[in-house]
């Protein structure tokens, strides 16, 4: 008998031994897949953020190209000049850097299941690499044509950014093909400077709204209107 109420004791010692076991080993599996959990989306809002604040920097280039040749048309028809683009409009002093996401950002974006802020997002860094690069050729093209017409005058007409001359025909001929070519740069670039301000204005909301949903994200991007940025 005795030896019976032995056994069965260590029968039911391993038992609990065992569950008890089980369930500190448990315990300590579920508290491992929450740490990793929480590692995980520290990691993915580090990305969510990175790829907000590549948007608003692109952003911000579409509408500081668009306001400087705004601001250049303005201040040309206040200084009384009536003509065409290539003679108001100015090359940026500093032109913005390229931006580019990389694929762990767009694969993180594509992975919220959210398409429509996937397809507002995902090529908008080209479309702002490619901007950038019509204003550079623009600034290029229009330094050319300002020191082009430059030669044809003597330096008493050159007053400060400004040059005043009168061209006979054969130096207009000379000159025009550059003039039409910097005119429809500039009239390109800020239509798509435009463009994209609105979309990428609209590609922030959208994914702003999805990080915030689905990564806890807990800040709110607000953007002002170009209109409202430039009176305030």
């Amino acid at each position: 008998m005795l030896q019976s109420t032995e056994f069965w004791s260590a029968i039911v010692g391993a038992i609990v031994g065992g569950a008890i076991t089980f369930l500190s080993q448990w315990i300590a599996f579920r508290e491992q897949r929450k740490q990793l959990a929480q590692e995980l989306l520290r990691a993915n809002q580090s990305l969510a953020t990175a790829v907000l604040l590549k948007l608003m920097r692109i952003h911000s280039n579409f509408i500081q190209i668009m306001e400087h040749i705004e601001d250049c048309l303005t201040a040309g028809a206040q200084h009384g000049i009536v003509g065409e683009p290539w003679q108001m409009v100015l090359p940026l002093a500093s032109v913005p850097d390229q931006v580019a996401y990389s694929p762990e950002e767009m694969s993180l974006l594509l992975s919220l299941g959210d398409f429509d802020a996937f397809h507002l997002t995902v090529d908008l860094d080209v479309r702002h690499n490619s901007l950038i690069e019509a204003l550079r050729m623009m600034s290029a093209q229009r330094l050319a044509l300002g020191e082009q017409i430059a030669a044809f005058v003597s330096a008493d007409l050159i007053s400060g950014s400004r040059l005043g001359a009168i061209l006979t025909s054969e130096q207009l001929q000379r000159v025009r093909p550059k003039m039409i070519e910097v005119n429809s740069l500039i009239e390109r670039i800020h239509e798509l400077s435009k463009e994209n301000s609105d979309s990428s204005k609209g590609a922030i909301n959208k994914v702003s709204q999805l990080f915030r949903e689905k990564l806890a994200l807990t800040y709110r991007v607000e953007l002002k209107s170009a209109a409202k940025s430039k009176s305030q």
